[in-house]
């Protein structure tokens, strides 16, 4: 269970000049050959519009790499890579039709680059029309998790580079970690423990952007040690980020138990604050 975040941006009509930056990273080309320097990774934009974008811009948060900018992004489900230093980057600006969507405090589509990975931005999906409840022109941004688009982009236009290189997600070394659901945002599984009077309740970020966990509820809960009910939350869960989020011990040893748990959480603004 999920809400998904939205960043509400204001709108200038009419086509806009371009923003000067200081130095720019062109994207890679399909069937480009790339060798990532040590400190590097790959940004995957991946952008799903219903009209082409043009002039967008990437820019990282501390201000010290390079700016991230292509030219175009044709309609529908599209994928861009750059080699870029790792860090946090966010959209700074892009065209969508008559309107330029611009984030002046680097808030907007914001995701973290690790080092020999591609790392995938989320699909952002913007829309424009008129806020109701003003009547003033808005835009909308949805940044949603859909690894298997971003996948089967990758495979489609950069086989070579997904040969050469991971995505920044899971890793399956241990068995916890085996159970991952990779299409999840944020996965959970359960660890029995070897006497079988403990459960371990993992949960697992799998995106590229940190999240905090809003509710966590034990429901249905029969001779267990943890209250029922709400349990404490406000925990973040860094990008790529498994952790141990409680143990579950039966009460009575003589005795079955059993229970289970909903959650929910939110996405934590990775870029500048106003």
């Amino acid at each position: 269970m999920r809400f998904l975040s939205r960043v509400l941006l204001s709108l200038g009509a009419g086509l806009l000049g371009g923003c000067a930056v200081l130095s720019s990273q062109p994207p890679i080309t399909p069937g480009q050959s790339v060798q990532l320097q040590p400190g590097e990774g790959i940004a995957a934009l991946t952008m799903d519009t219903l009209d082409p974008v043009t002039q967008v811009l990437l820019a990282p948060t501390d201000g010290k790499g390079p700016t991230l900018d292509l030219p175009s992004m044709p309609a529908g489900r599209t994928l861009a890579l750059f080699a870029a230093p790792t860090g946090v980057y966010c959209l700074k600006q892009f065209f969508y039709g008559r309107y330029r969507f611009f984030s002046k405090t680097l808030e907007l589509g914001c995701f973290q680059v690790t080092a020999g990975h591609i790392s995938y931005s989320g699909s952002i999906k913007p829309t424009a029309g008129r806020d109701p409840s003003t009547g003033e022109d808005t835009a909308l941004i949805d940044q949603v998790y859909e690894p298997a688009v971003f996948l089967a982009l990758l495979k489609q236009q950069y086989p070579q580079l997904l040969a050469a290189y991971p995505t920044a997600g899971p890793s399956t070394g241990n068995d916890a970690e085996a159970q991952n659901d990779v299409n999840r945002e944020m996965a959970t599984w359960l660890v029995e423990s070897a006497d079988h009077r403990s459960y371990e309740v993992f949960l697992r970020n799998n995106a590229n952007w940190a999240l905090t966990l809003t509710e966590f509820k034990l429901l249905e809960c029969t001779n267990i040690k943890q209250p029922c009910g709400d349990q404490p939350t406000g925990v973040t869960i860094q990008p790529n980020t498994t952790i141990k989020f409680m143990v579950v011990e039966q009460a009575d040893k003589q005795q079955a138990y059993q229970f289970r748990y909903q959650y929910n959480y939110d996405r934590v603004n990775m870029g500048n604050k106003p």
